[in-house]
């Protein structure tokens, strides 16, 4: 079968790929003086059928975000990985500036940026929107002004028969 461009779904460990992401970004985490912590339930598994690619711009694009969002004086990223039932769910919890609630419901769209002045494209969030609805996933945000923010992403798991 001919595949139209799209490349193909393959097997990605989400732990492995998380902490990848978050290898890479760390001389960025430490200039911003923001400390990264991944926890996970061991041997749990986290796999999801996906493509490598595009699940690394999601978590490079939300860890910037968390980045872009802290106090110059840095702040906490935790992130869990676990399994609910048949799903892989991924929590990116941030210390940051927060989100204001009139905000909230617009954060997906194309172009909504609240960084125009220092750069923001506004891409960042509605590309990772498609790409998580592309992988039959969803995310969700929650966020407190002068709390920080949390982004909850679930995936259909890739469970051992």
């Amino acid at each position: 079968r001919h595949n139209s461009g799209e490349e193909e779904h393959k097997e990605i460990d989400l732990v492995y790929l998380v902490n990848q992401t978050i290898n890479l970004m760390h001389h960025l985490l430490e200039k911003g003086k923001v400390s990264a912590r991944l926890h996970i339930d061991d041997d749990e598994p986290s796999k999801i059928a996906g493509n490598t690619g595009e699940m690394e711009q999601v978590f490079l694009n939300l860890i910037i975000n968390a980045l872009q969002a802290m106090p110059e004086e840095g702040g906490d990223l935790e992130v869990d990985i676990k399994l609910m039932e048949d799903q892989v769910i991924v929590r990116l919890q941030d210390s940051g500036e927060g989100i204001p609630e009139e905000n909230l419901p617009k954060i997906f769209d194309p172009f909504f940026t609240t960084r125009e002045e220092s750069g923001g494209t506004g891409l960042g969030l509605s590309i990772i929107f498609g790409i998580v609805e592309k992988h039959n996933g969803r995310i969700e945000v929650d966020s407190e002004v002068g709390q920080g923010t949390t982004f909850t992403l679930r995936f259909p798991a890739l469970l051992e028969d």
